[in-house]
């Protein structure tokens, strides 16, 4: 299972490390494979797997209750490449404006288009491009019933959360890898101990070596087929490349969150251990 969600994250969505959104595919629509991936969340999640966690604060929200508040929807909550790229401040420009009437138009805006009405622009590409992505978020969300998923995300927003929507801090660096392997070494003061010590001290140094590698045509900061950062490092050997969610926050969804099975006659109520 937990080799299914990069794939699923890298093919159904789009955006960046501070949370993602559904890429706009018809055709993925049609084919029903966005209910796969919220059913295979929700399996992922009953069985104690791992968490989606890379979706944006206002697609955890729709997929919670099935609503959008427009109201809260601004420009940061796109991650389409070919609107981020309308949205940039070339628009302020008067000819830059006019060599995009078309697309502007094609976004269901219909007043004049002038520097003047620059926000109102603005708005109307922000509101088609997250509009677009509904149908895609609702497929998404019939996936998520499984096991009555949507109903606790429903009940229990707050709680859910972190399992759906990264945190500030959510790529792993070096430092976060090392520290997680917490190794137990051989009796101290013993050849198994002295080579151990140095396995772990190659693997600091590699993790570091890895880190401190900076790409000059996509920064430090993108992870890409071909390069190999601590994050990849980490989600090859088990599955996610980010920060997973913290102790606490899972105990807290273990006390409130009860899973329904379907197999109360078979099995009786129980709870799944998280």
């Amino acid at each position: 299972m937990r080799w299914l969600q990069p794939g699923i994250e890298q093919k159904l969505f789009e955006g960046d490390q501070t949370g993602k959104c559904p890429k706009y595919s018809l055709l993925d629509l049609d084919q029903g494979n966005f209910r796969s991936a919220g059913e295979i969340w929700a399996a992922s999640l009953a069985q104690s797997g791992p968490p989606p966690c890379c979706l944006k604060l206002w697609c955890y929200r729709y997929l919670c209750d099935g609503e959008i508040q427009i109201q809260h929807i601004s420009k940061e909550d796109v991650s389409d490449a070919e609107y981020i790229s309308l949205l940039s401040p070339k628009l302020s420009r008067p000819l830059r404006l006019q060599e995009l009437i078309e697309d502007i138009l094609s976004c269901g805006y219909n007043g004049p288009v002038n520097v003047e009405k620059r926000e109102e622009i603005l708005r109307a590409v922000v509101l088609h491009a997250i509009l677009q992505l509904l149908p895609l978020l609702s497929q998404l969300r019939e996936g998520l019933k499984l096991y009555g998923l949507v109903d606790l995300m429903d009940q229990y927003p707050n709680i859910c959360q972190p399992l759906f929507v990264p945190g500030m801090e959510v790529k792993a660096d070096a430092d976060f890898v090392f520290a997680a392997c917490q190794p137990e070494f051989s009796e101290k003061g013993s050849y198994k101990e002295r080579l151990e010590v140095s396995v772990m001290n190659h693997l600091q140094g590699f993790l570091q070596e890895l880190e401190a590698c900076v790409l000059p045509e996509v920064g430090d900061t993108v992870d890409y087929l071909g390069h190999l950062s601590p994050s990849m490092f980490l989600q090859w050997l088990t599955g996610q490349g980010h920060i997973p969610v913290l102790p606490e926050e899972k105990r807290n969804f273990r006390v409130f969150v009860q899973f329904n099975h379907t197999c109360d006659i078979q099995y009786g109520s129980h709870r799944v251990c998280m």
